[in-house]
C-alpha cells in the first residue's frame, strides 16, 4: 500500500542526496498525489508538484482515495484512533531528542 511512485520517488532523492529535506525540489506524478503521498511531500518540504490524472480519473481505474480525503474532513468514520501507553512514548521520544542533540 505504500509502494506509490511519489513515495519511491521521495525515497530515492532522499537516498541519493543524503537528506531527508527536498527543499527546491519538484515532483512530478502521474496522478494527482493521495492523502499518504500528499504526507510524504509536505514532510520532505517538495514545494512544487506537476501531475497528468485527477482524483476522478484515479477513482475510475479504482483507487479510492476520496473515502480517505472525506475521512480527513470528517466525512468519513473509516479509523478509530485511541491513544494508549503515552508517557512510554514520552520516554522515545525523549531519547530520541537526546541522541540528536548528541549528533549536531
Amino acid at each position: 500500500p505504500t509502494c506509490h511512485g511519489e513515495m519511491e520517488a521521495i525515497r530515492d532523492a532522499c537516498k541519493n542526496l543524503d537528506t531527508f529535506d527536498l527543499s527546491g525540489c519538484e515532483l512530478y506524478t502521474t496522478a494527482e498525489p493521495c492523502p499518504m503521498c500528499l504526507g510524504a511531500i509536505l514532510w520532505a518540504n517538495i514545494k512544487k508538484v506537476y501531475f497528468g490524472c485527477t482524483q476522478k480519473d484515479t477513482a475510475e481505474i479504482g483507487f479510492r482515495d476520496e473515502q480517505f480525503y472525506d475521512y480527513l474532513h470528517g466525512k468519513a468514520d473509516i479509523l478509530s484512533l485511541s491513544e494508549c501507553e503515552r508517557a512510554e512514548c514520552l520516554k522515545l521520544f525523549s531519547d530520541y531528542s537526546e541522541k540528536n542533540i548528541q549528533r549536531y
